[in-house]
C-alpha cells in the first residue's frame, strides 16, 4: 500500500511539473490587436469587420501558431482560427450582432487564444479585448404584411 501511495505521489509530481512548464511557457507569448477596420464597429448585423491580431514572443513575431478568436458579446467570426504568418499576424472576419431594443448596444469583448504554445497540456496564452460599437445610421425595414409575402 505504501508503494502505491509513493507511486501516486510521484505521478502527481510529474503531472504538476508538466503543467507548470506549460503555464510558464504560455506567459512568454503576447497577443495584441493591431488593426480593426472599420472602427468603431457598426452593430447592424451586416457590416464585415476585419480584425488583425499579432502574436509575439519577447519582441519577435511568432510564425505558424494557431490563434482562436471568440466573441463574448454576440456576433460571429469567420474563420474562428487563423495561422500566424511570418510577421506574426493572423486575420479574422467578424460579423457583429444587430443592435435593437431587444439586444441593446454594448461594447464588444473578444478573447484571442494561442492554441499552439503548449507542449504537454492545453494551457493557452490568451488576451481579452474590449472594442466600441455604434448603432447603424440606416433604418432596417422589418415589418412585413401577408400581402408582401403572398401578393394581393
Amino acid at each position: 500500500m505504501k508503494k502505491k501511495i509513493i507511486g501516486f505521489g510521484i505521478f502527481c509530481l510529474i503531472i504538476g511539473i508538466f503543467l507548470l512548464f506549460d503555464f510558464g511557457r504560455s506567459k512568454l507569448f503576447t497577443i495584441s490587436l493591431v488593426d480593426v477596420q472599420p472602427y468603431p464597429i457598426v452593430a447592424d448585423g451586416n457590416t464585415k469587420v476585419t480584425v488583425k491580431a499579432l502574436l509575439t514572443r519577447g519582441d519577435k513575431p511568432v510564425e505558424g501558431h494557431e490563434l482562436y478568436i471568440l466573441s463574448l458579446d454576440g456576433g460571429i467570426f469567420h474563420p474562428y482560427r487563423s495561422r500566424t504568418n511570418a510577421a506574426g499576424e493572423a486575420f479574422f472576419e467578424y460579423f457583429p450582432y444587430r443592435a435593437s431594443h431587444i439586444n441593446p448596444l454594448r461594447d464588444l469583448r473578444f478573447e484571442v487564444r494561442n492554441e499552439s504554445n503548449s507542449v504537454f497540456f492545453e494551457v493557452n496564452a490568451k488576451n481579452t479585448f474590449t472594442l466600441s460599437a455604434v448603432e447603424s445610421q440606416t433604418e432596417v425595414q422589418g415589418n412585413f404584411t401577408m400581402s408582401d409575402l403572398f401578393g394581393d
